[in-house]
């Protein structure tokens, strides 16, 4: 008999826990805790749906919850417990909409741009600070000595390395991946068994990367298409060999966007998590890196750079100005 998938099997666990009568038990408690006293016109059409969406996304403490302050909740409330009218979601559109774009958005072109994962920004940093403190303590002891106040000209160049690359990892980059244009490879996108791409063999399925999945392009959707085929037939074989023997252990990637899927907080429990956690820091920091496709987002990143490189030949100006003006200090 054919193996139940892991997707079929959440799809059970789903509809399991959100049955009708949890949906609409936790929809009644989310109406109490509004000040609601009584209950909804049932007969309406869409009524089950709208109980699922409560108890989904606006009750305290549901899976998806949505920020929502207690009067807005409320308001929200009273107005479904009128009608199932998408009119009765104005509010929720409106300050769903609002952090969308002024806070979600942003924050996630703040992260596309980042081409490091946070142990390698936080190593390019210490490096950064390191040249810099080394430039200025450098320029400080050939003040103090009797050599030649142009010697001082050497501390420039390792002042410019360290402010550029402190400012460019301020933001998140790592030049050395910059230049290459490439990118350190997500958690969820290594070989980890219970990965995105993991096929259960500790191996990735397929050599797409996420960002050329989103990337949108017919050419880059195709070759997605035809590397996710070529790993299913690879995977069917496999299981057809062995189903005398054990149970296929390999995993599908899957993507949580069912609208009444799981809590978006549900990764944590992944296998990817773990491993990750448990992979040596000095592997954290040099890890596998990809090239970045996205053309928009190498531009933004350039231009960081460039800025960088602006500002740290601005301040180093200015350092080699005020330490080769200085009189020599003689004491040694």
């Amino acid at each position: 008999s054919a193996v139940a998938s892991e997707e079929d099997y959440q799809s059970f666990i789903t509809k399991s826990v959100f049955s009708q009568r949890t949906a609409q038990e936790i929809a009644d408690d989310a109406n109490i805790s509004a000040g609601l006293k009584w209950q909804s016109f049932t007969i309406q059409p869409f009524r089950y749906e709208i109980t699922r969406v409560i108890s989904h996304y606006l009750a305290p403490g549901s899976p998806r919850e949505l920020n929502l302050s207690h009067r807005d909740r409320a308001s929200v409330l009273h107005a479904l417990q009128q009608t199932t009218h998408p009119s009765a979601f104005a509010l929720v559109s409106t300050l769903v909409e609002g952090t969308l774009r002024g806070q979600s958005h942003p924050n996630f072109i703040r992260w596309s741009i980042c081409n490091g994962n946070k142990p390698r920004v936080i190593f390019v940093r210490t490096v950064g600070i390191v040249h810099t403190l080394g430039a200025l303590l450098l320029a400080l002891l050939l003040t103090l000595s009797s050599a030649s106040r142009w010697f001082r000209l050497t501390a420039g160049p390792v002042m410019f390395v360290g402010l550029a690359t402190l400012v460019a990892a301020w933001k998140g980059l790592c030049v050395i991946l910059q230049h290459a244009h490439g990118r350190n490879l997500k958690p969820w996108e290594q070989g980890y068994e219970g990965s995105l791409y993991s096929d259960g063999t500790g191996s990735t399925a397929f050599s797409v990367d996420d960002e050329a999945t989103l990337a949108g392009t017919d050419a880059i959707s195709q070759q997605f298409e035809k590397e996710k085929d070529k790993s299913r037939r690879g995977t069917a074989v496999s299981t057809s060999a062995s189903t005398s023997t054990a149970p296929s252990t390999a995993r599908r990637p899957t993507r949580s966007f069912d609208p009444f899927g799981s809590s978006n907080t549900a990764w944590r429990d992944e296998r990817w998590v773990r491993r990750y956690s448990a992979k040596p820091l000095v592997r954290k920091v040099f890890d596998q890196s990809v090239w970045v496709q996205e053309e928009s987002v190498r531009l933004v990143q350039d231009r960081i750079v460039r800025q960088s490189n602006v500002w740290a030949a601005i301040v180093t100006v200015v350092f080699l100005v005020v330490f080769v003006a200085l009189p020599k200090g003689n004491f040694y």
